[in-house]
Formats: structure tokens, C-alpha cells, sequence
């Protein structure tokens, strides 16, 4: 008897104690920027429901930025991912990275082709017969 209150208070305690907030990755389409109010608003396809959504972001004053240096570096249409949580007073976003997507990493870091010329000498040379 003893054992199921004490259990049935514990599981009651744990369920009044506020929720920890938890950070999300989000990727999406940069549709609007506000540099004064350090705000970003994104476009991404929830991966859940499948359905288009634009999600409003105020960007911290701490906020880690990796690949670019602040959120005038930002341009409407730019792939960039954040790292977010929810704040729990106001229900707003708030992000604490902000980086260009692996997509436009990507674009950026890509390696020239060889030249043609270094793929055709590479053919001739194998089609060669092996001399004896």
C-alpha cells in the first residue's frame, strides 16, 4: 500500500515538473529577413506531414553562425539550416546556429573536372596493346 503511493506521488511530481525545452534541426528556403529585429522567416516542407509551412525564427543574440559571420551575409532564397527551440513563454522559435545548408556548402567546395584532354590520354593509353 505504502509502495503505490509513493509511486503514484512520484509519477504525479515528474508530470507537474515543466517540460525541458529541446533543440530541433531546420532546414529551409530563406522567404523573408528582418536584420533590426534579427528575425528570419523559412520555408520547408514538414517532414511529417508533407505540407509546406513558413516558420518565423527570431535568431538569439548569442546565436553560433558557421559558414557565414551574421545574418547580413543571408539573402532571400539562401538554403540554411538552424538549430532551434522553442521558447516556452512566448511559443516562439528562437534559433541558436544558423549555417548555409550541406547543399550550398556543397556548390561552394565542388572540384573542377579534369580537363578532357587527361580523360582521353588515360583511354588511348589503355586500349593500347601491351608490348611484349
Amino acid at each position: 500500500m505504502k509502495k503505490t503511493f509513493w509511486l503514484g506521488l512520484l509519477v504525479t511530481g515528474l508530470l507537474l515538473l515543466p517540460q525541458a525545452a529541446y533543440a530541433m534541426l531546420i532546414q529551409g528556403t530563406v522567404t523573408q529577413l528582418n536584420l533590426d529585429a534579427s528575425a528570419i522567416t523559412l520555408s520547408r516542407t514538414d517532414p511529417q506531414t508533407q505540407v509546406t509551412e513558413e516558420l518565423d525564427i527570431t535568431v538569439l543574440p548569442e546565436a553560433e553562425f558557421k559558414g557565414i559571420s551574421s545574418l547580413a551575409e543571408l539573402e532571400v532564397g539562401d538554403e540554411i539550416r538552424v538549430e532551434a527551440s522553442e521558447n516556452e513563454a512566448t511559443g516562439q522559435l528562437e534559433a541558436s546556429t544558423v549555417e548555409p545548408s550541406e547543399s550550398e556548402e556543397a556548390a561552394v567546395s565542388e572540384q573542377p573536372a579534369p580537363p578532357a584532354e587527361d580523360a582521353e590520354m588515360k583511354a588511348d593509353d589503355e586500349s593500347a596493346p601491351a608490348q611484349l
